[in-house]
């Protein structure tokens, strides 16, 4: 009986370690910023603020990784927003 609370304790623990993990993560992520200009239950009315969005006009191939790929995108986009582009503009 008794290894079987410390078993339920264990997995207690680690799915709160776990949710805590997902969590962090989940709320480190960069969203658009908004003001909210109606709530009502399950939905909300916003109003997005001006932003700007780049992306690459072909999607990385020949990766190896999922590392790799990020770096070679971010690279890419990188050179291209500092003037390695037709315009050679930044």
């Amino acid at each position: 009986m008794g290894k079987i609370c410390v078993h339920i304790l264990v997995m207690h623990h680690l799915a709160l370690i776990i949710l805590l993990f997902i969590s962090y993560y989940v709320n480190a992520t960069v969203s658009p910023q908004y003001s909210v200009l109606l709530s009502a239950p399950y939905v909300e009315i916003r109003l997005y603020h001006e932003s700007s969005v780049i992306s690459a006009p072909a999607p990385v191939m020949g990766g190896t990784s999922f590392n790799k790929s990020t770096h070679d995108g971010f690279t890419r986009l990188y050179q291209y927003i500092h003037g390695a582009n037709e315009d050679n503009t930044k």
